[in-house]
């Protein structure tokens, strides 16, 4: 993962040139203002393909205190549906946009809704650590993992 302020200097420099040289990987990066757009898929540097950019934060963060939403992220710009980059239809070169901050899995539909390829959710499915176990907390992540899974699936045959 690319943060935004490592991925500018990387592409001012001309790090991802050094970075692709040693391998093949897969980038991601992230954003919390559609104005950095710009930033991602221009190729005005020697940025490589995302594969994956990280909006955030949609929601109030479950995990982070005090990180607040930005809802204007909700409102996917028109030049990402029409081809800079995508959702969950990889038109463009096929850079997913996955939804970040606070989602839970009753939001997961609005997600879907908004045009997103996908979610990450932490805070979402991390149940908090009592006095139980490691094992049982970590198959309490797990089944809620799987629950928000399935719906996404669901969400993706209509």
């Amino acid at each position: 993962h690319v943060p935004g302020w490592l991925r500018w200097r990387l592409e001012k420099e001309g790090g991802f040139e050094l970075l692709s040289s040693a391998g093949h990987f897969i980038y991601s990066t992230g954003l919390h203002h559609w104005e950095e757009l710009g930033q991602i898929s221009s190729k005005a540097f020697s940025s490589p393909d995302y594969a994956y950019v990280l909006v955030s934060p949609l929601l109030n963060s479950l995990s982070k205190l005090g990180y607040k939403s930005n809802p204007a992220l909700w409102q996917i710009p028109e030049q990402v549906i029409c081809g800079a980059m995508s959702g969950r239809n990889n038109m463009g070169n096929n850079v997913k946009l996955i939804a970040m901050g606070g989602i839970q899995q009753a939001d997961l539909q609005a997600v879907f809704n908004a045009g997103f390829g996908g979610a990450a959710m932490l805070g979402g499915i991390w149940p908090q650590l009592t006095g139980n176990s490691i094992q049982q907390w970590t198959g309490a992540v797990n089944l809620q993992f799987k629950k928000c899974q399935h719906v996404w699936e669901q969400l993706n045959k209509i």
